[in-house]
C-alpha cells in the first residue's frame, strides 16, 4: 500500500510537580535552559501532545528538505515537495560530477 509522510511541528506539554517548578524558579536565568531539559522534562510526571498546535512546515522551514513525501508500496519515494529550484540545482551538480 502506498503512503504519504508529512512533517509537522507540535507543542508537547509536560506535567511537573510544584516542587520542581519552585526549584526551577530559584535558578539563575543562565541555568534555566539546561535545567528545563535535564531537571524538568526528564522528571515530568506525564506529557501530552497538543493537537490544536499541529502545524505543517514548509521545505524552507526545514533547511530546504522535503516536508511531504509520497511513497509507493515498496517504500520508494515517488514524489516530494522539495522546491523545484533545489531539485534542479541538485540535478545540475550530479551532472557536473
Amino acid at each position: 500500500m502506498a503512503f504519504v509522510d508529512v512533517k509537522h511541528t507540535i507543542w508537547q506539554r509536560y506535567h511537573i510537580l510544584d516542587e520542581k517548578l519552585e526549584e526551577f524558579m530559584k535558578l539563575d536565568e543562565k541555568d534555566r535552559y539546561e535545567a528545563i531539559f535535564h531537571e524538568i522534562i526528564d522528571n515530568a510526571t506525564d506529557s501530552e501532545y497538543l493537537p490544536a498546535t499541529l502545524d505543517y512546515i514548509t521545505p524552507a522551514e526545514n533547511q530546504n528538505k522535503p516536508t511531504v513525501e509520497l511513497f509507493d508500496e515498496s517504500y520508494k519515494t515517488v514524489w516530494d515537495n522539495t522546491p523545484l529550484q533545489i531539485k534542479r540545482d541538485r540535478k545540475i551538480e550530479q551532472i557536473q560530477k
